[in-house]
Protein backbone atom coordinates (compact mmCIF):
# COMPACT_ATOMS: atom_id res chain seq x y z
CA UNK A 1 0.00 0.00 0.00
CA UNK A 2 2.71 2.56 0.73
CA UNK A 3 4.76 1.77 -2.31
CA UNK A 4 1.73 2.18 -4.44
CA UNK A 5 0.81 5.31 -2.76
CA UNK A 6 4.56 7.03 -3.48
CA UNK A 7 4.81 5.48 -6.97
CA UNK A 8 1.78 7.03 -7.24
CA UNK A 9 2.69 10.39 -6.15
CA UNK A 10 5.99 10.38 -8.07
CA UNK A 11 4.82 9.18 -11.25
CA UNK A 12 3.91 13.53 -12.74
CA UNK A 13 7.48 13.65 -11.62
CA UNK A 14 9.03 10.90 -13.03
CA UNK A 15 9.86 12.10 -16.31
CA UNK A 16 11.02 15.54 -16.00
CA UNK A 17 13.59 14.01 -13.26
CA UNK A 18 14.19 10.79 -15.62
CA UNK A 19 15.29 13.89 -18.14
CA UNK A 20 17.79 15.53 -15.66
CA UNK A 21 19.23 12.51 -14.71
CA UNK A 22 19.96 10.75 -18.10
CA UNK A 23 20.56 14.27 -19.37
CA UNK A 24 22.91 15.28 -16.25
CA UNK A 25 25.03 11.39 -16.97
CA UNK A 26 25.04 11.74 -20.82
CA UNK A 27 26.18 15.28 -20.99
CA UNK A 28 27.40 16.95 -17.82
CA UNK A 29 29.85 13.79 -16.54
CA UNK A 30 32.02 13.82 -19.31
CA UNK A 31 33.08 17.35 -19.12
CA UNK A 32 32.83 17.15 -14.94
CA UNK A 33 35.15 14.06 -15.35
CA UNK A 34 37.82 15.86 -17.95
CA UNK A 35 38.22 18.70 -15.40
CA UNK A 36 38.59 16.80 -12.37
CA UNK A 37 41.24 14.31 -14.27
CA UNK A 38 43.00 17.67 -14.87
CA UNK A 39 43.20 18.69 -11.58
CA UNK A 40 44.40 15.56 -10.76
CA UNK A 41 47.50 15.78 -13.22
CA UNK A 42 48.32 19.38 -12.24
CA UNK A 43 51.57 19.61 -10.14
CA UNK A 44 50.69 22.16 -8.20
CA UNK A 45 47.11 20.97 -7.05
CA UNK A 46 48.71 17.12 -6.55
CA UNK A 47 50.85 19.20 -3.71
CA UNK A 48 47.33 21.38 -2.20
CA UNK A 49 45.58 18.11 -2.52
CA UNK A 50 47.86 15.88 -0.38
CA UNK A 51 47.63 18.16 2.21
CA UNK A 52 44.08 18.19 1.91
CA UNK A 53 43.78 14.23 2.28
CA UNK A 54 46.00 14.78 5.45
CA UNK A 55 44.05 17.43 6.93
CA UNK A 56 41.68 16.80 10.42
CA UNK A 57 38.16 16.40 9.30
CA UNK A 58 36.61 19.61 10.38
CA UNK A 59 39.38 21.12 8.11
CA UNK A 60 38.37 18.84 5.16
CA UNK A 61 35.10 19.91 5.61
CA UNK A 62 35.47 23.29 5.42
CA UNK A 63 37.89 22.63 2.36
CA UNK A 64 34.63 20.74 0.95
CA UNK A 65 32.08 23.44 1.55
CA UNK A 66 34.13 26.33 0.97
CA UNK A 67 35.63 24.54 -2.83
CA UNK A 68 32.53 25.50 -4.85
CA UNK A 69 32.59 29.47 -3.37
CA UNK A 70 34.72 30.85 -5.95
CA UNK A 71 32.33 30.00 -8.63
CA UNK A 72 29.50 31.61 -7.22
CA UNK A 73 30.44 35.49 -8.89
CA UNK A 74 30.38 33.49 -12.31
CA UNK A 75 26.88 31.92 -11.45
CA UNK A 76 25.57 34.67 -10.51
CA UNK A 77 26.79 36.91 -13.26
CA UNK A 78 25.41 33.95 -15.43
CA UNK A 79 21.84 34.31 -14.01
CA UNK A 80 22.45 38.03 -14.55
CA UNK A 81 23.02 37.79 -17.97
CA UNK A 82 19.92 35.67 -18.46
CA UNK A 83 17.73 37.76 -16.34
CA UNK A 84 18.82 41.24 -19.07
CA UNK A 85 18.06 39.13 -21.88
CA UNK A 86 21.73 37.76 -22.80
CA UNK A 87 20.25 34.30 -22.98
CA UNK A 88 23.16 31.98 -24.61
CA UNK A 89 25.76 34.05 -22.75
CA UNK A 90 24.48 33.54 -19.67
CA UNK A 91 23.33 29.93 -20.47
CA UNK A 92 27.36 29.79 -21.33
CA UNK A 93 28.66 31.18 -18.21
CA UNK A 94 26.47 29.84 -15.74
CA UNK A 95 26.77 25.84 -17.65
CA UNK A 96 30.52 26.58 -18.20
CA UNK A 97 30.38 27.55 -14.09
CA UNK A 98 28.21 24.19 -13.24
CA UNK A 99 30.82 21.81 -15.38
CA UNK A 100 33.74 23.28 -13.59
CA UNK A 101 32.18 23.72 -10.41
CA UNK A 102 31.24 19.97 -10.68
CA UNK A 103 34.68 18.46 -11.52
CA UNK A 104 36.10 21.14 -8.70
CA UNK A 105 33.25 19.32 -6.11
CA UNK A 106 34.24 15.77 -7.38
CA UNK A 107 38.29 16.01 -7.28
CA UNK A 108 37.55 17.80 -3.07
CA UNK A 109 34.95 15.26 -2.38
CA UNK A 110 37.31 12.61 -3.02
CA UNK A 111 40.34 14.24 -1.11
CA UNK A 112 38.30 14.95 1.85
CA UNK A 113 35.40 12.25 2.01
CA UNK A 114 37.89 9.71 4.43
CA UNK A 115 38.71 12.55 6.67
CA UNK A 116 34.79 13.79 6.60
CA UNK A 117 33.30 10.70 7.57
CA UNK A 118 35.31 10.65 10.90
CA UNK A 119 33.00 12.99 12.11
CA UNK A 120 29.62 11.12 12.91
CA UNK A 121 27.05 13.22 12.12
CA UNK A 122 28.59 13.64 8.60
CA UNK A 123 29.34 10.01 8.08
CA UNK A 124 25.69 9.01 9.13
CA UNK A 125 24.51 11.95 7.26
CA UNK A 126 26.24 10.63 3.80
CA UNK A 127 25.48 6.74 4.58
CA UNK A 128 21.51 8.19 4.37
CA UNK A 129 21.64 10.40 1.39
CA UNK A 130 23.64 8.09 -0.51
CA UNK A 131 21.31 5.24 0.00
CA UNK A 132 18.39 6.98 -0.77
CA UNK A 133 19.91 7.79 -3.37
CA UNK A 134 20.29 4.78 -4.80
CA UNK A 135 17.10 3.75 -3.74
CA UNK A 136 15.35 6.93 -5.95
CA UNK A 137 17.32 6.06 -8.64
CA UNK A 138 16.89 2.33 -8.81
CA UNK A 139 13.30 3.49 -9.17
CA UNK A 140 14.06 5.67 -11.73
CA UNK A 141 16.31 3.64 -13.97
CA UNK A 142 13.59 0.72 -14.17
CA UNK A 143 10.11 3.05 -15.22
CA UNK A 144 9.73 3.26 -19.18
CA UNK A 145 10.64 7.25 -19.19
CA UNK A 146 13.79 6.67 -18.06
CA UNK A 147 14.95 4.14 -20.58
CA UNK A 148 12.72 5.97 -23.36
CA UNK A 149 14.82 9.25 -22.55
CA UNK A 150 17.97 7.18 -22.52
CA UNK A 151 17.29 5.61 -26.17
CA UNK A 152 16.74 9.17 -27.61
CA UNK A 153 19.38 10.93 -25.92
CA UNK A 154 21.40 8.31 -27.55
CA UNK A 155 19.80 8.58 -30.57
CA UNK A 156 20.34 12.29 -30.58
CA UNK A 157 24.14 11.83 -29.51
CA UNK A 158 24.41 9.11 -32.22
CA UNK A 159 23.23 12.06 -35.33
CA UNK A 160 25.35 14.50 -33.78
CA UNK A 161 28.21 12.58 -34.01
CA UNK A 162 27.28 11.44 -37.68
CA UNK A 163 27.07 15.25 -38.73
CA UNK A 164 30.26 16.52 -36.81
CA UNK A 165 32.26 13.72 -38.12
CA UNK A 166 30.97 14.40 -42.01
CA UNK A 167 28.51 11.50 -42.60
CA UNK A 168 25.57 13.45 -43.37
CA UNK A 169 22.43 11.88 -42.22
CA UNK A 170 20.04 14.13 -44.22
CA UNK A 171 20.54 13.90 -47.95
CA UNK A 172 18.94 17.04 -49.82
CA UNK A 173 18.19 16.83 -53.44
CA UNK A 174 18.07 13.31 -54.11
Amino acid sequence: MKKEIFKTLLKPFLLPVAIGIVAWEELAYKPIKAVSNFLEKSQIIHRVSDKIRNANPYVALAVLLGGALPLLPFKIAGLYLIGHGYKILGIGTFGAAKVIGGGIGVHLFNLTEPAIRKIPFVNTSLDWIFDKKDKIKHVLTESSAYIATKEMIHTAKSHVREFVTGNQFIQIGR
